[in-house]
């Protein structure tokens, strides 16, 4: 039995609605770009106040702190948000999964820093994490069609060089910065759009 071949314009159509309904669940991810762009400057800060008072063995255990508030915060999250949704479509599991994918990375390489820090050092780290960022936004862009999330990937990139142009004493900080104002206030923005798109849906 032949299939129907579908008209150039039932083709756009459905591109389209694929598109729209890309942009509706990536707002979703808006409350865990707040949550990391606000945690890891705080921890960056954190950080350069124990180096200050020579307290490194506590640096370790800060960061795990982070990463475990921050998961446990994102996953509460959209644990709430699950339960009020009918169903999850097919453009919303592939932007989870692409961020979840990348986390894991971020936080792969930041173990293995930490165990082998002779093998990858602290710029060649933040390097790797911008880089991750900055490909998942790419990805991002491409499925919603948001140029917005082409500039956040771009400045990322660029981040992924700074870190070796400066010394390495500022390198954190640089990576504090870049998080506040290229995953916090993007964030802020989409979660903006996602409490508006929630009240209009009620």
């Amino acid at each position: 039995m032949g299939t129907k071949s579908l008209s150039p314009q039932e083709q756009l159509d459905i591109i389209e609605t694929l598109v729209q309904e890309a942009r509706r669940s990536f707002i979703y991810t808006g409350y865990a770009s707040m949550v990391w762009g606000t945690l890891v400057p705080l921890g960056v800060v954190l950080t350069y106040f124990l180096v200050g008072r020579a307290w490194f063995g506590f640096i370790g255990p800060l960061w795990l702190s982070v990463c475990v508030v921050g998961i446990v915060l994102v996953a509460r999250y959209y644990h709430k948000i699950r339960g009020k949704q009918k169903k999850t479509v097919l453009v919303e599991r592939m932007v989870s999964n692409l961020w979840v994918f990348v986390l894991g990375l971020c936080l792969l390489a930041g173990v293995f820093a930490w165990l082998f820090p002779s093998f990858l050092s602290l710029p060649h780290l933040f390097c790797c994490v911008s880089l991750l960022v900055a490909t998942g936004y790419w990805a991002s862009s491409v499925l919603t069609a948001y140029v917005l999330l082409k500039l956040v990937a771009g400045a990322w990139v660029v981040q992924a060089f700074v870190v070796f142009w400066i010394p390495l004493y500022w390198s954190s900080l640089s990576m504090g910065i870049w998080a506040f104002v290229f995953e916090a206030l993007p964030g802020l923005y989409l979660y903006v759009k996602e409490r508006q798109q929630s009240r209009s849906s009620i």
